[in-house]
């Protein structure tokens, strides 16, 4: 429509886009004295006032008011434009949380290629869970309209803080580097590419944590994973020309973590000189040098920039990619005495100003204080975990009944159902059905019985009418009561309550105040919404920290969702008891079917055995930055899962100060199946994995163990024949007291196989145990102050490999040496099971 030229068109265009409620939008205009003249005016007193934002009073002055919405979120401010498409700084309509939204042009989603290379930058950002790289939260499209919902990062990134402020001072473009390692080294042990590291795609947000994003061109390059979408559609080169690494200009198919290094170098030398590389020439132009040719050196532009500096810049961008650092954390560690001293936030000015109704209220939770992108000023001689009291191991375990459990309320009486059950009275109705005869009595069995011949009708005597009206009274008593008590007004938790209607979307909120988007489907607590949610619902929690008895998620509650509300935050679950508890543990999920929980921290305070019990038939569970603390026993109990495929599967999760972090646990002839332990942490436990018993496809993989008694302990053996395959694979053991791998009980060789490979072992006493039967073990390293023990693991030393320090939130602390160990390293080995 044509562009307003009054301030009444103005307000129909702005009710028409529904970005502003009408009687919000109609009380502040009748209250502006004198109002403004022309319809410019008005939007600007709008933007000051907080009514509008700058992009969208841009808009509507042009007469545009559609897409204003994209799907569940509504659009504040245009950020910028990427390779892939716009992103716009949003809020959801619920949640009211901001976040970023990148949107895939309407021509580029014509395109195949463009279109599956967006949806798997979806893939690739939410396989990885870390502060230095943007989350992603969601995927979706909106007729057609396709778009990534991201973490917004409030902040700017590297290219435009030098374009407008020139190059950086050497300590803070240091910490800027090291912490886009830190990133990378988590992506790469994910096996995860970026193939764009540019200064555009390097994020600063206020309190100066550093933030890789846009991985739009990244590529899995897991043997598993089929994926050869740039092969598929014939493009040879994919990347930014000045910050291109010279093997991925030739073939940007064939290159691995080293070509990601190239491009942090190139990004190194930017923010110090404030030029490219190759600032001048055509594209053709800049490849060809990267191949052939030196940059100026940094010290001639810069002489501030001390020559180790320039020597590490200039190791990173070697021609060769076996000349460069081999992985990040080589480069973190080369780093690490130039990142000792800490810095302060970027200056104010660095950062992007949004108008007030994009700002919106103060929000909690996001980046919080900076983080620490270096080691500690001062090393410390050796971590001390929490101090808690481990309680002695069981004998053994009670047996649970497993995937009997919903049938445990069933009356059992000498050998017959009890009349008591709901059954009953439905059988009884299927006997009033004028197509059968009547067909049992009471407490036998069902025969088939001869109907009587007809007989005459007696009148009703004095005492059968006595009958009658005391039917009658009695009737007329039970509605009366009816009437009085209403009982279909009292909801499950008590006469106070009333029964709520659907979720709206799906959703239910749980607050401790009970304020939420919509009241009717706000709980006060975790375990009032699991008794209202339905399956395939999505249970969100808005506080930073609650408390509470123990959760059962049953059986019925298939597909269902437990996500904190703000999901760069973990939701902290304080443990508090209000009784004995029928539950295993704290949150206890019974042959669960499809679950999701995802972000919250357990606080198990020592008062139960288990932080997390799962048991039965579950299927397609998934625990994803899910945390123990404390628990007497065991931070993630795993019991009789033998299900599907995908079993279960926990990422980025992590138990401390507990006696074992994960313990596979069976009984009778069933076995723990299809289970997958992948980029969590375990640190000041006795045991990080314990199998007791039968486990088939098993896999223990890119975790992080530190300060423990012993890494993955098998405990019982299988019956001999039966499959058993654990996969123990590019973990990370620190610190590992009496055993990284202990054996006592023994496999039996044939079906039964226990595989260790690409394994870093570093301060161990003894690498493993045990008999060696069944055991098959390659590719796995240890440093010289390890010990190889009495089951040879074909581990290779690495003495000139030291960590920078000792702290299990330090991602330093568990460093990889390059080579045969890294399954991204150069020479590519993969090992293990994915």
């Amino acid at each position: 429509m044509p562009a307003p030229a009054s301030n009444d068109e103005l307000t129909d265009v702005i009710l028409k886009s529904g970005v502003v409620d009408e009687a919000r939008l109609r009380a502040y205009v009748a209250k502006l004295n004198p109002p403004p003249a022309t319809p410019d005016q008005l939007s600007g007193l709008m933007i000051r006032d907080g009514i509008l934002t700058h992009f969208q009073a841009e808009q509507l002055l042009q007469g545009k008011w559609k897409r204003f919405f994209i799907g569940k979120y509504k659009v504040l401010e245009k950020l910028g434009v990427g390779g892939m498409g716009q992103v716009f700084l949003c809020e959801h309509k619920l949640m009211k949380r901001r976040v970023a939204v990148k949107v895939l042009p309407a021509a580029k989603a014509k395109e195949q290629a463009a279109l599956e290379r967006f949806y798997r930058e979806a893939r690739a950002v939410a396989a990885v869970d870390h502060p230095n790289i943007v989350h992603a939260y969601d995927i979706d499209d909106d007729n057609g309209l396709h778009f990534l919902v991201m973490e917004f990062v409030d902040g700017s990134n590297l290219h435009d803080m030098v374009r407008k402020h020139g190059p950086m001072e050497v300590l803070r473009a240091c910490h800027y580097i090291y912490g886009s390692a830190v990133g990378l080294q988590h992506a790469a042990e994910k096996g995860l590419l970026h193939r764009d590291i540019k200064p555009a795609n390097i994020l600063v947000d206020r309190a100066g944590v550093v933030k890789i994003l846009d991985l739009g061109l990244a590529r899995f390059f897991d043997p598993d994973e089929d994926d050869m979408l740039t092969k598929k559609f014939d493009e040879s080169v994919l990347g930014t020309a000045d910050y291109l690494a010279p093997e991925q200009a030739l073939d940007s198919h064939d290159i691995d973590i080293r070509a990601d290094i190239y491009g942090l170098g190139g990004t190194f030398y930017y923010i110090l000189t404030g030029s490219p590389p190759f600032a001048e020439g055509t594209i053709a132009q800049k490849l060809l040098w990267h191949q052939t040719k030196e940059p100026k050196p940094v010290r001639d532009i810069r002489p501030d920039v001390p020559p180790e500096i320039a020597a590490i810049i200039a190791k990173l961008m070697a021609k060769s990619p076996a000349d460069r650092f081999q992985t990040p954390g080589e480069l973190m560690t080369a780093l690490a005495p130039w990142v000792r001293t800490p810095i302060g936030p970027p200056p104010t000015a660095e950062m992007p100003q949004f108008s007030v109704a994009a700002v919106g209220p103060p929000r909690t939770g996001g980046s919080g204080a900076p983080l620490q992108t270096g080691p500690p000023a001062t090393q410390p001689t050796a971590y001390t975990p929490p101090a808690y009291t481990p309680a002695p191991a069981p004998a053994a375990l009670a047996p649970l009944p497993a995937m009997w459990e919903p049938f445990a309320a069933d009356t059992l009486t000498g050998g017959t159902q009890s009349d008591t059950r709901p059954d009953r009275a439905a059988d009884d109705d299927d006997a009033l059905r004028d197509d059968r005869p009547a067909r049992r009595r009471r407490g036998g069995s069902r025969t088939a019985v001869r109907t009587p011949p007809p007989r005459k009708k007696k009148k009703k005597g004095v005492g059968a009418w006595l009958y009658i009206l005391a039917g009658v009274a009695l009737l007329a008593g039970v509605v009366v009561a009816l009437l009085v008590l209403k009982p279909w007004e009292k909801g499950p938790t008590g006469p106070d309550k009333p029964v709520p209607p659907v979720a709206a979307g799906g959703t239910w909120y749980v607050s401790a105040a009970g304020t939420g988007p919509n009241p009717a489907t706000t709980r006060k607590t975790l375990a009032d919404a699991v008794k209202y949610a339905r399956a395939g619902e999505t249970i969100v929690l808005l506080d930073d920290r609650i408390e509470g008895p123990a959760v059962i998620i049953p059986q019925s509650a298939k597909n269902l969702r437990i996500e904190a509300g703000n999901a760069a935050k973990s939701v902290v679950w304080s443990f508090k008891p209000d009784g004995p508890s029928p539950a295993n543990g704290v949150l206890d999920l019974r042959s669960a079917i499809g679950v999701t929980v995802e972000g919250v921290t357990i606080e198990v305070n020592g008062l139960i055995d288990h932080g997390v019990h799962v048991s039965g038939f579950s299927d397609g569970v998934t625990l994803d930055r899910v945390t123990v603390k404390a628990a007497k026993a065991t931070g993630f109990r795993l019991y009789n899962i033998e299900a599907k495929a995908k079993a279960l599967r926990m990422t980025g999760c992590r138990v401390t100060a507990t006696p074992t972090a994960v313990a596979l646990t069976t009984s009778g002839s069933l076995a723990n199946k299809n289970i997958t332990i992948d980029g969590c942490r375990f640190d000041a436990v006795e045991t990080a994995l314990r199998v007791d018993g039968p486990a088939e496809n098993v896999t223990f993989r890119n975790n992080r163990v530190f300060n423990v008694a012993r890494g993955v302990r098998w405990t019982t053996a299988a019956p001999a024949g039966d499959r058993v395959l654990v996969t123990v694979a590019r973990n990370t053991f620190h610190s590992v007291r009496e055993a990284g791998i202990k054996l006592d009980a023994e496999l039996d060789g044939g079906k039964q196989e226990l595989v260790v490979s690409g394994n870093f072992f570093a301060a161990t006493a003894a690498l493993a145990v045990g008999p060696p039967a069944g055991v098959k073990a390659a590719d796995n390293g240890m440093d010289a102050a390890s010990k190889e023990g009495s089951l040879p693991l074909k581990a290779f030393v690495v003495s000139d490999f030291a960590f920078p320090g000792l702290n299990p939130n330090e991602d330093a602390t568990f460093l990889r040496p390059g080579g045969r160990l890294s399954a991204v390293g150069p020479t590519k080995t993969t090992v293990g099971a994915e």
